[in-house]
């Protein structure tokens, strides 16, 4: 299911206006379209921040405590 993404404004009487292209996998005729509302995502300097709030929380973690190689050998014996 190709999807699409577009940042559109909506205007103060609530109305919304959207056109695009579809894909060319999409053929011609009546499709289903889903339209999803969401919160804007702010500047890149914003997101960052949060990604790097992220950053080492898993050393952190009692269940990586072993260290990095052993969670991962631990990992791959399941498979055994």
């Amino acid at each position: 299911m190709p999807t699409l993404r577009q940042t559109v404004h909506v205007q103060p009487d609530r109305r919304v206006r959207i056109e695009f292209t579809a894909p060319d996998d999409v053929p011609p005729g009546e499709v289903d379209a889903l339209v999803v509302f969401t919160a804007p995502h702010g500047n890149l300097q914003e997101r960052s921040r949060v990604i790097s709030s992220l950053a080492g929380c898993l050393a952190r973690n009692k269940s990586f405590a072993a260290g990095g190689v052993a969670v991962q050998r631990e990992m791959r014996d399941e498979w055994r």
